[in-house]
């Protein structure tokens, strides 16, 4: 509960600004743009486990701001579907599929500097036990409060580069507690076949089990194909013994008004 409070009252004390002072673009790459954002994704896995393992993950994500822009709501729902032999003897011990756990964030912009390119964002993320079955799933109802700095035109000749921190902690069922460091890093191909790309690797420490650690590289390649609509492919793969898939793949559909 205290855990909770302190939570709680960072993101009450911070003084919310407008969250993008920029012209808007709805290629839904810019964390701090707060405009209405739908989105259909799917994910394939190729699971780190003792024998083949593999799941499929499809995801409906929906954001929108509030309080006159200064604030953003999400929400995320999955479905999940797991075949995993998790002892190496051919057979899959684990063959489900169903709701994943549903998660709510809030996110606001506290620091907004353009003249220097800048901006801080702090948001808490609040995931739910809703899985109806534990072996696709967390198990925990858990709190992710999370802090991330955004650089505008970063040396490289990117659009945006954005470092974020998020500590997750369970307040209820299984516990759980973890920390993630992830770092993206955006181009804007205006002019190509692609519109944008980037590179997002991720460090993982999940501190319930032995201090695992693993990092998840992605690269994402996304093209407008309306105004409002877009497109991306984003594959991946784990790195380190601790990693939870060997490669992975990404595909998604996003609209953005």
């Amino acid at each position: 509960m205290k855990k909770v409070i302190f939570v709680l009252a960072l993101l009450l004390l911070a003084s919310p600004v407008l969250a993008q002072e920029e012209k808007k673009d709805n290629t839904g790459t810019n964390p701090i743009n707060f405009t209405n954002d739908f989105r259909l994704y799917h994910n394939f896995s190729d699971l780190n486990t003792a024998g083949d393992g593999k799941a499929n993950t499809t995801t409906m994500l929906f954001r929108t701001p509030f309080a006159d822009g200064k604030w953003q709501f999400q929400i995320k729902a999955p479905y999940v579907a797991k075949e995993v032999d998790t002892t190496g003897n051919g057979v899959n011990n684990i063959d489900d599929s169903g709701m994943g756990d549903v998660s709510i964030r809030f996110l606001t912009v506290p620091i907004l500097k353009m003249e220097k390119k800048f901006a801080l964002a702090t948001g808490l993320e609040v995931s739910f036990d809703t899985a109806n079955d534990p072996k696709i799933a967390a198990s925990s109802t858990t709190l992710g409060p999370q802090v991330f700095a955004v650089f505008f035109k970063p040396p490289g000749g990117g659009a945006l580069m954005a470092s974020a921190y998020q500590h997750v902690f369970s307040v209820g069922g299984k516990d759980v507690n973890q920390s993630a460091l992830d770092i993206f890093y955006l181009y804007s191909l205006k002019d190509n076949f692609f519109n944008w790309a980037l590179i997002n690797p991720q460090a993982l420490i999940d501190y319930e089990n032995d201090n695992d650690t693993h990092i998840n590289i992605d690269l994402e390649a996304g093209k407008m194909i309306s105004k409002t609509q877009s497109v991306y492919l984003r594959p991946g793969f784990g790195i380190g013994g601790d990693r939870l898939f060997d490669w992975d793949i990404e595909t998604g559909w996003k609209v953005v008004w």
